[in-house]
């Protein structure tokens, strides 16, 4: 049988492994949460076409990437449109445990309040469960003879080339980006 000071000092011992193994266990947890890179752009007045075209081709690289590498991402831009209207944007991709990735979008513009103060105000947003690179002239064009050309996931396009498409549940279009 323990005296009671050896009784202590085994439970002060006994306590302290406890203490370590719950801490290496949460440090673990952290460590082996994958890591979300962020891009962050603005695109106003000031932006040339060269560096627009720069910047969207950026953009969709960073989004394709991220999405074929099935790694979290965060997008945000921030677009000020001649009249001086900002618009910020969130393109967030997730991956679930069946390593499946979603693209979540946010937008966010900013309204004039009271005394001028600038007011966020929620504008929606959309989940795109599908991202496809195509080639086209004008993939927003309404007409039929639009031809639009879907790549191949390795094909060694340049992202000032291609466009990327977003479909949401049952294959439906949401938009280019």
């Amino acid at each position: 049988m323990l005296g009671v000071g050896s009784y202590e000092r085994t439970m002060r011992i006994h306590c302290a492994c406890i203490v370590v193994a719950i801490t290496a266990a949460l440090v673990s947890c952290e460590t082996n949460k994958p890591k979300t890179d962020e891009l962050s752009v603005k695109l106003d007045n000031l932006t040339s076409m060269a560096q627009r075209t720069a910047k969207q081709g950026e953009m969709r690289q960073f989004l394709w990437s991220h999405w074929t590498e099935r790694r979290p991402a965060n997008l945000f831009l921030t677009g000020v449109s001649r009249e001086g209207k900002v618009t910020h944007s969130e393109y967030r991709i997730s991956v679930s445990r069946g390593d499946t990735p979603l693209l979540q979008v946010r937008f966010v513009r900013d309204r004039a309040g009271y005394q001028g103060k600038v007011v966020p105000r929620d504008d929606g947003g959309y989940a795109a469960c599908t991202m496809e690179r195509v080639q086209s002239e004008n993939p927003f064009g309404q007409d039929p003879e639009t031809k639009i050309t879907v790549l191949p996931r390795d094909a060694g396009v340049p992202p000032t080339k291609y466009w990327l498409r977003f479909k949401g549940w049952n294959d439906t279009l949401i938009t280019y980006f």
